[in-house]
């Protein structure tokens, strides 16, 4: 018999590890756009600003890796209908319709959906890390370096 309660509890942790990682995707793209607008100014400046430049460029390979694997992109690759890379915003949102739908409640799948939470859990905990490296570690080198030229420093709104 499925326990009721169990199911509702993962779906409500389900669903506020969706929300979380829906703000961080949302602030990771605030970040993106300012460091468009660091990336220009860099540019106006000239070679002054190479340094900063070089150092924006790298914080932004980093944080497309990481959005990569925050979130569902398209990609050319693959036979045509599997053309979605499914990150996790997606892995999180099909566990969440699946508790909420015919394979969650009735069905019986607390175990499975608790097992594949877990899953997730651990691959969004190890992203958190990286994320915070980023966002803090990072970011302040590279505001250092532009705050010292006069430039826009980039700042995340928590």
């Amino acid at each position: 018999m499925v326990d009721y309660e169990e199911q509702f509890r993962v779906t409500m942790a389900v669903a506020d590890t969706v929300a979380r990682l829906r703000g961080v995707i949302d602030r990771l793209q605030e970040v993106d756009e300012q460091v468009d607008s660091l990336m220009a100014w860099a540019e106006k400046v000239g070679s002054s600003a190479d340094g900063a430049a070089a150092q924006a460029g790298a914080f932004v390979t980093k944080m497309e890796a990481l959005q990569r694997r925050l979130t569902s992109y398209r990609t050319d690759e693959g036979p045509s209908g599997v053309r979605t890379i499914a990150g996790l915003d997606r892995q999180y949102g099909s566990l969440l319709g699946s508790l909420n739908s015919g394979g969650g409640y009735g069905a019986g799948s607390t175990e499975g959906a608790l097992q594949r939470k877990r899953d997730l859990d651990a691959q969004w905990g190890a992203l958190s890390g990286s994320l915070a490296d980023l966002l803090v570690e990072d970011l302040a080198a590279l505001n250092v370096e532009v705050e010292r030229l006069g430039g826009p420093v980039i700042e995340v709104i928590r």
